[in-house]
């Protein structure tokens, strides 16, 4: 076993034994990103050597299932938009709107947030599609601007929070998952999938 494969496992053994145990659990998501910069991808680099050429791209979700299926158990997760095994697609950023969900025990929270992952805020909880709708944020998406997928009980505060006035707009059309895709309810979180 290399070293750094050693140093990982008993890591791993160490914390796995830390993380769980709880009674509460919260989902946790992140829209995770290429460029072998994820955890999981970081983990498995550092594990075979660091070479970045060598990574199986088609073994994306598998490895990172094994990721965290190492930290939690049961490991429940949730992925949107994954059309292959390469989350994102294998580019640095996740255009088509991929989103992994974790439910962890809310005493590992911090940890899955070290990790980049964030806990629902209330304006996008939901409890089915009925419940969210999709706002623009003042420019919206045919003048440069976006839109956010947000339960429909906060539309209202939402408008508050933009204060907009007569913010300029750069006036080139967005393509993002947020500008072309049906808002849904995914495991209680206001989402565009598209």
């Amino acid at each position: 076993m290399k070293p750094a494969a050693a140093i990982w496992a008993a890591a791993t053994l160490f914390t796995a034994g830390c993380l769980g145990g709880g009674s509460e659990s919260v989902w946790v998501s992140i829209l995770p990103h290429g460029c072998l910069e994820a955890p999981w991808q970081q983990q498995w680099l550092l594990v075979n050597g660091i070479n970045l050429s060598a990574y199986p791209g088609d073994r994306d979700y598998e490895i990172m299932r094994s990721y965290y299926g190492a930290l939690f158990h049961p490991l429940n997760i949730t992925v949107t938009n994954f059309s292959d095994a390469f989350l994102c697609g294998g580019g640095c950023s996740c255009p088509r709107g991929d989103r992994v969900w974790l439910l962890v025990p809310v005493e590992n929270l911090s940890f899955v947030e070290s990790e980049g992952f964030r806990q629902t805020s209330p304006e996008f909880l939901c409890g089915s599609d009925s419940d969210c709708v999709a706002v623009d944020d003042c420019c919206g998406c045919d003048r440069g601007g976006g839109r956010k997928a947000i339960n429909k009980d906060y539309v209202g505060k939402w408008k508050e929070y933009l204060l907009c006035g007569q913010a300029p707009c750069p006036g080139v059309p967005l393509d993002e998952p947020g500008c072309r895709g049906a808002v849904r309810c995914v495991v209680n979180e206001c989402v565009f999938v598209e």
